[in-house]
């Protein structure tokens, strides 16, 4: 009898203790896949910013890009499980403001939100790049001319704008000269003359410029789309008071 006892509470401690060995089992999420490069949108007041990410290894951190129509900014990210967070400073026109983005990754997607100066800005989402070399061109940054798309569009020459702003339609000219990814020229409108500088990245364009509107400096800034040799089309911005859009077609 006292053996059967003792066989007993054996058989009880073992059947007690398997649910707190369940428990304790590891459940580690392993972390997703983002190396690589990343087609990003990002949703603000101001419109939709079309631009890019890429990201790699360096040593235990993750670093890597970001790239829109106002330049190419190094980044640090971070990625638990499927939590991604990623970090870098834009420098505006009044220094340098700390972006935050945050999002969730889903297979070849990533989707989230995103703060400037510690306040709620936008959302945005991700796709992987679909050239089949991305991961390796973003751990090898001397592979990056190689994806170069071909017949690169010169803006060089005159162009005929058509602007639409609330309650005003405007018929200014440009005359634009590109250097590379440089982009210099002349503005003469409605609201003036200025000259202007700006940047090309790929069919993406950007510049800006300032005019003295009766005593008042305002900064213009346009942001757009090659359509094709002879064609543009955007965003513009009168000094973050009017917003609206544009067409241009070269003389």
């Amino acid at each position: 009898m006292k053996l059967f006892r003792v066989l007993a509470a054996l058989y009880l401690a073992t059947v007690l203790a398997l649910p707190a060995a369940a428990q304790t089992a590891p459940t580690t999420t392993p972390p997703a896949d983002v190396l690589g490069s990343w087609d990003v949108n990002w949703t603000t007041q101001q419109g939709p910013i079309q631009g890019s990410l890429k990201l790699k290894k360096d040593g235990e951190k993750l670093v890597g890009t970001v790239g829109s129509q106002m330049g190419e900014m190094p980044i640090e990210a971070e990625i638990k499980g499927k939590d991604v967070s990623v970090w870098f400073n834009f420098q505006g026109q009044g220094g340098a403001v700390p972006i935050e983005m945050l999002g969730k990754v889903d297979g070849d997607k990533i989707t989230g939100t995103f703060s400037a100066g510690g306040q709620p800005a936008g959302e945005w989402t991700a796709t992987r790049a679909k050239d089949a070399n991305a991961r390796d061109t973003a751990k090898e940054p001397s592979a990056a001319p190689a994806a170069a798309a071909p017949g690169k569009v010169s803006l060089t020459g005159d162009w005929n704008l058509s602007v639409e702003l609330p309650n005003m339609t405007a018929t200014p000219a440009l005359t634009l000269k590109q250097d590379g990814d440089k982009l210099t020229g002349h503005y003469s409108g409605q609201l003036g003359e200025a000259d202007l500088t700006g940047t090309v990245k790929g069919q993406e364009i950007a510049f800006k410029f300032s005019v003295d509107a009766q005593g008042n400096n305002l900064d213009c800034t346009y942001t757009g789309t090659i359509e094709g040799k002879d064609s543009l089309k955007g965003k513009v911005n009168i000094a973050g008071l009017a917003d609206g859009t544009f067409t241009a077609k070269k003389q």
